[in-house]
């Protein structure tokens, strides 16, 4: 049987098969779009018929969690995370408005020189002193977002002081502290590279999208972020509700 996956005793087979593939596949066991074991495997794991195990795998089908390819076998269906694009909200209230587990990684908070990108995206000259930030975010323990944050030093000089972690984000403390009144961003789609395909796990599929985001607030233009998510797994949305009244 798989490693680090349990069953509850007292359950029905069927029950036992189904807890047991859906532990793997939110523990990362079965990650998106990797194939299940034959039904026939499964059954004699659990000492059962091949129906029974179906059955568990089917309702797991009808619920959105499993994909049967005819003639190929079962596999985890990708299931892709939502960004609106009309609101700016904190990727730690995403994920858990999704009702699933957040948590970050901080890679880098550096007081640096600005890149050619970033002084482009700070709308300041190439060299000038900034704060940049880079922090790999999780949902449930699987990598879905790389923020690659450049912050005006001057504007907002107590940035690199903060001990940012997965209940105190770079957007949480600037929306309490230098709250936002303009937003310009652009979207993007394009290959990852090495690092990007590295911290969010891309393997062969290796597209990202791409969100480019300029923030102002009453100081001026505070922040230059990219964010980079995978293509394979990630989508953006947005409504808009017009009145009839002009």
């Amino acid at each position: 049987m798989t490693q680090g996956v349990g069953v509850s005793v007292g359950l029905a087979k069927y029950q036992k098969i189904r807890q047991w593939l859906e532990d793997g596949i939110n523990k990362g066991i079965w990650r998106d779009q990797s194939p299940l074991p034959p039904e026939t495997e499964i059954a004699a794991q659990f000492g059962t018929s091949r129906m029974t195990a179906r059955r568990a795998i089917m309702e797991l089908v009808a619920e959105d969690r499993l994909q049967r390819l005819a003639g190929v076998g079962t596999f985890v269906k990708t299931k892709k995370a939502a960004s609106s694009l009309l609101k700016i909200k904190n990727i730690a209230d995403e994920v858990k408005d999704r009702g699933n587990q957040y948590a970050n990684q901080l890679l880098l908070l550096e007081d640096t020189a600005a890149p050619a990108k970033a002084a482009a995206g700070l709308e300041i000259k190439l060299n000038t002193p900034i704060y940049h930030s880079q922090i790999l975010h999780f949902e449930n323990q699987q990598p879905i977002q790389l923020e690659s944050r450049y912050i005006n030093k001057t504007l907002v000089p107590d940035y690199v002081e903060q001990a940012f972690n997965s209940e105190f984000t770079p957007a949480s403390f600037l929306q309490k502290h230098y709250p936002l009144t303009k937003v310009l961003f652009y979207v993007e789609a394009r290959i990852g590279n090495d690092f990007e395909s590295d911290q969010l796990a891309l393997g062969e599929d290796n597209a990202v999208l791409v969100i480019l985001r300029k923030t102002w607030s009453k100081e001026g233009l505070i922040s230059y972020t990219e964010l980079v998510h995978p293509g394979h797994a990630y989508q953006l949305g947005g409504e808009l509700n017009f009145s009839t009244q002009f």
